[in-house]
């Protein structure tokens, strides 16, 4: 006989909870409550902590013909972030649906996704990775949790994901604000799949929503960018082939031209107060080909309803590359 494999996360001092049964979400049942078996539950327990301290594959048995089976989910630490199991045969082979981990550090911007079906790279920018998700009616949800949740909040959603082979596939993510030792914010959690997806990866009724209302004008890229940290967390359309806006460790120029940076941040603050309609300046960005691009900058600021928030997190910032003379092509 063979069971469904089950999720559990794994958190210091918590009692492992089980947050899917198969590809079936399941709302953080402990595992001696979903196993009512005494001795599969304890078999079960055992397996959860033999794989998390030996951050491998093992096996618990509990008697010659059933035995608990269980399978790490790494972060990017090689910390145990989450153990698929399933109480089986010993002799069964097969293994748990495919997930990974995700570490995504909101204050410099930077998403580490070991074995993310979706991207190449183990290492990118939050907005590369925002580029393959589709969120549906939760996007909002999911961009307050990226900025402004408290430390410790737990968001479970799923999504469409665009991945590397051209392929569309629902998805579940399961995502906690944390902070590290050096106060930075980071979004960690864990991904799995539930199979190949056959509604388009972007529809209108997702992120277009949140920024319908302040449509660019015509050969404008848009963007949604965190007025705190000013990284961007989501381009809506086609991003610009004229910014080099992907995260490159071999670049070390900064992204805004240094001269630039006063006047970046005067559009941020006159954003986050509310305190002017659209702004236009012009930046140059750092350009793909090894110089700097000027384009004319307007900021909106976005309104999510952040709890009573008084001032915005999230800006509606639209570009238009500048011709020679400063003024946009």
């Amino acid at each position: 006989m063979s069971s469904q494999w089950l999720l559990s996360l794994v958190e210091p001092g918590s009692v492992p909870a089980i947050v899917a049964c198969g590809t079936s979400p399941k709302n953080s049942v402990p595992v001696p409550g979903f196993l009512r078996s005494r001795s599969d539950s304890g078999a079960a327990l055992a397996a959860i902590s033999t794989c998390t301290s030996g951050h491998t594959p093992t096996s618990v048995h509990i008697s010659p013909k059933r035995a608990v089976q269980a399978r790490p989910v790494l972060g990017s630490d090689e910390a145990v972030r989450g153990v698929w199991f399933r109480v089986t045969d010993p002799v069964d082979t097969g293994e748990p649906p495919l997930s990974w981990s995700f570490d995504w550090n909101m204050t410099a911007g930077i998403a580490l996704v070991p074995g993310s079906p979706a991207v190449a790279r183990s290492l990118l920018g939050v907005a590369e990775v925002m580029t393959t998700l589709d969120f549906g009616d939760r996007a909002a949800d999911v961009l307050t949790m990226l900025v402004s949740a408290e430390l410790d909040t737990r968001l479970a959603v799923d999504a469409t994901q665009l991945w590397s082979d051209g392929t569309t596939h629902q998805i579940r993510v399961l995502a906690r604000v944390c902070e590290s030792k050096a106060g930075e914010r980071w979004v960690r959690g864990i991904a799995y799949d539930y199979g190949v997806s056959h509604r388009p990866n972007r529809s209108p009724s997702t992120i277009g929503d949140i920024i319908a209302s302040s449509a660019p004008a015509p050969r404008t890229c848009t963007a949604i960018v965190d007025l705190d940290t000013l990284e961007t967390l989501h381009w809506h359309g086609p991003p610009p082939d004229t910014v080099a806006w992907r995260f490159d460790e071999a670049d070390h120029r900064p992204r805004v031209h240094p001269d630039d940076d006063d006047a970046v941040q005067a559009l941020a603050s006159a954003t986050r107060d509310k305190s002017a309609d659209r702004k236009e300046i012009v930046v140059r960005f750092r350009a793909p080909d090894g110089g700097y691009s000027p384009h004319t900058v307007t900021s909106l600021p976005i309104d999510l309803d952040e709890h009573g928030a008084d001032r915005p997190r999230l800006a509606l910032v639209t570009l238009a590359e500048c011709s020679s003379g400063g003024s946009p092509s």
